[in-house]
């Protein structure tokens, strides 16, 4: 590393990507803002069945220098890792000398043990969301066993121990700081939002031939204008990464619940179920009103011929980055109280925050067929999505990250 920058270390169980779910985007535009200050090394497994060659170069495109561990999931290790990070791991702290260490959730403590009390570097912790709150939240509108609850229990302590080992905690939301220090009082602990590449969203989309491959290094990926069809004059849609269990929950209780009061009141909506890994349950609900097209590589021409995004979450932790996506896109949004945490959008201005299912589904049809209210909101939405852009965020790391290389070398007398 002969650049003169402070060394960074980014441990991920997920390869960063630009073009994935919110959670490993999120991961992407970190590595992005970090490589400004820091060298970073980037220390992530590489999943075949989700990961590409492409997806490591977009990586190097930024400055990171990528120590990416094979990984055959899920024929190899448990759901979360193997054995091969933690070694690799290890042995670049043994080898290579680093200023700082991102660790990217609380699972991937695994990743130092054994090393935490000799590192004599700091360590950031992003808590993306909260998991054992998520957890404890599905419990109760999911139920759990008595098994489920042993297992919670457990990592709910490997968690808070996770949080208290590091020297700052990152969460996404006030709330879920405030849960944190309610358990730990001495906990350092600041707020970075999950942002969105507001810009990009909003980008006018290129006339471009489907055939036509995209450049995935850069930070723009083309739409083929065919891909999304037709504008739906009553369309509404959802999004979100269905391997996620909150967000199956929540499309299911929109087509089974929320679903059929809109259809009461405008007849002829349409409800496209966006998003990567719809499950068994999922697919069996497309038909002539519902349409459920898996993964795109580009979701901007799906949310340009909707007229609401509607996301019922009934459970969660963290900034659900959907909404502020589709505010950025102009689409006025309906969601949860749960869906709406840590925003700072105005609700009733901005969009509509309701938990009952009927008001769900009235808001949406409200929105369904009043233009004008649509177009208000949408563009108030846009307005208010620009504070979590990613570039507006950026200083945010430089106080947190730098300062504790600053602090870190003044005690040691570096």
């Amino acid at each position: 590393m002969l650049s003169g920058k402070p060394s960074l270390l980014f441990v991920s169980q997920n390869l960063p990507k630009r073009f994935a779910s919110s959670g490993v985007t999120r991961l992407y535009f970190f590595v992005k803002m970090l490589c400004r200050d820091f060298d970073v090394v980037v220390a992530t497994y590489f999943m075949p069945a989700f990961d590409k060659s492409e997806d490591v170069a977009a990586l190097e495109a930024l400055g990171a220098r990528v120590e990416a561990v094979p990984f055959n999931y899920p024929h190899e290790g448990s759901d979360r890792f193997s054995r091969k990070l933690p070694d690799r791991v290890q042995a670049l702290l043994g080898s290579d000398r680093f200023d700082i260490i991102h660790l990217e959730r609380f699972w991937m403590h695994i990743c130092l043990e054994g090393m935490w009390d000799s590192l004599g570097i700091p360590v950031v912790l992003d808590e993306m969301d909260v998991e054992y709150k998520r957890e404890e939240r599905r419990f109760s509108v999911q139920g759990a066993d008595p098994a489920a609850r042993e297992t919670w229990e457990r990592e709910r302590r490997q968690e808070l121990e996770t949080c208290r080992r590091a020297s700052t905690v990152i969460a996404v939301t006030e709330a879920d700081r405030q849960t944190l220090l309610a358990e730990l009082p001495e906990l350092h602990i600041v707020v970075i939002p999950t942002g969105q590449d507001v810009a990009w969203l909003n980008a006018t989309l290129p006339d471009v031939e489907p055939d036509v491959v995209p450049d995935v290094v850069s930070d723009v990926r083309p739409a083929s204008r065919s891909v999304a069809g037709a504008d739906r004059p009553h369309g509404v849609v959802f999004c979100g990464d269905y391997r996620h269990n909150p967000n199956v929950d929540a499309a299911l209780y929109l087509a089974k619940d929320v679903w059929p009061l809109v259809k009461k009141q405008v007849p002829d909506a349409t409800l496209t179920l966006l998003g990567g890994s719809p499950t068994p349950e999922l697919l069996a609900l497309a038909g002539d009103d519902i349409e459920v097209p898996g993964w795109v590589d580009d979701l901007r021409p799906y949310y340009r011929r909707e007229k609401v995004a509607l996301a019922p979450i009934r459970f969660g932790s963290g900034i659900k980055a959907k909404i502020i996506e589709a505010a950025a896109c102009g689409l006025p949004v309906v969601t949860t109280g749960i869906g709406a945490e840590g925003l700072t959008l105005e609700r009733g201005t901005d969009y509509f925050v309701e938990d009952d299912v009927q008001a769900l589904a009235d808001k949406t049809s409200l929105l369904l067929g009043d233009a004008q209210l649509r177009a208000t909101m949408g563009a108030k939405g846009r307005n208010r999505a620009l504070e979590y852009d990613w570039e507006a965020l950026y200083p945010v790391f430089s106080d947190i990250y730098l300062t504790l290389v600053a602090d870190n070398r003044k005690n040691a007398g570096r």
